[in-house]
């Protein structure tokens, strides 16, 4: 799920690039000529990962201009054990999770003090899912329950903050 989210988001950000430095709009366009440019002022949008070279864009002789989009920094990551929360709301369904906090690499803090409030993390969670209808919890609207969840956890923790939710497992009965 990471990395299919993490590209739903770099294409998203390609394709506002594009109609910010063509100066088109959504309802000027079709999709069939979404990326090709018949104009003088060409964008080229270049999705890299972090392996790769930025020499090869310096190295090319064109008049295009190139928007190297990067990933997001490498993220340390904290598992949290399974959750298991039944909503309030009928029909009371019964939700099993297990989720992976990712945060800075760079700050050594916090998977203290992640190890030190994971009890108070795992009831912040079962708050969440308690609250919420069964129909406000599915496929569609599992980022909005991932925010909820980082939005929650992050008012609490003082040595940095949740970056990303990953979901590992999402079961409902």
């Amino acid at each position: 799920m990471k990395s299919s989210h993490s590209k739903k988001i770099l294409i998203l950000c390609a394709v506002i690039l594009y109609f910010y430095f063509s100066s088109q709009s959504f309802s000027q366009s079709s999709s069939s000529d979404l990326f090709e440019s018949n104009s003088r002022n060409k964008v080229n949008i270049v999705i890299v990962d972090n392996n790769s070279c930025s020499n090869d864009l310096e190295n090319k002789n064109s008049q295009e201009d190139d928007f190297v989009i990067a990933p997001p920094p490498l993220l340390s990551t904290y598992e949290l054990p399974k959750i298991i929360a039944t909503s309030k709301y009928k029909p009371h369904r019964t939700f099993s999770i297990i989720i992976t906090l990712g945060y800075d690499s760079d700050n050594g803090q916090m998977e203290k003090e992640l190890s030190t409030r994971k009890d108070e993390i795992i009831n912040i969670c079962k708050s969440v899912i308690i609250n919420k209808a069964y129909k406000e919890i599915s496929s569609e609207t599992i980022l909005d329950l991932a925010e909820d969840f980082k939005l929650n956890i992050n008012k609490k923790l003082t040595s940095g903050k949740i970056k990303e939710i990953f979901f590992q497992e999402f079961d409902v009965r």
